[in-house]
């Protein structure tokens, strides 16, 4: 299985604003997670999302970004998008719902 994280500079932005907010990093620690980002990502460009599908305009834009990657998956925590279940091509799943389905795809049928 291969897979390929796919972001945008909205996206990369949000994360940077997120990450110094929330968890109190230094400016040069967020600097650091943009560029290894930035280094294993495959950029897009969002497509558009309708203002009525979300309330925050970052996960619009992470939808976007999804959609325009046509990725398979959204791996969130935010209760707006978790909600959506599913956007374009993409489920919309959390990190451990991310893991079970690993193991799953890696355990042999028996």
């Amino acid at each position: 299985m291969h897979e390929t994280l796919a972001l945008s500079k909205t996206v990369l932005d949000s994360v940077g604003r997120t990450r110094a907010d929330k968890f109190s990093l230094p400016e040069s620690a967020v600097v650091d997670i943009r560029q290894a980002l930035e280094r294993y990502a495959e950029l897009v460009e969002p497509d558009y999302v309708p203002a009525e599908i979300g309330r925050d305009p970052d996960d619009r834009a992470i939808l976007g970004t999804a959609a325009a990657a046509r990725a398979d998956l959204v791996i969130t925590v935010e209760r707006d998008l978790l909600l959506l279940r599913r956007y374009a091509s993409a489920d919309v799943v959390k990190p451990g719902s991310y893991w079970e389905r690993q193991r799953n795809a890696k355990t042999p049928p028996t």
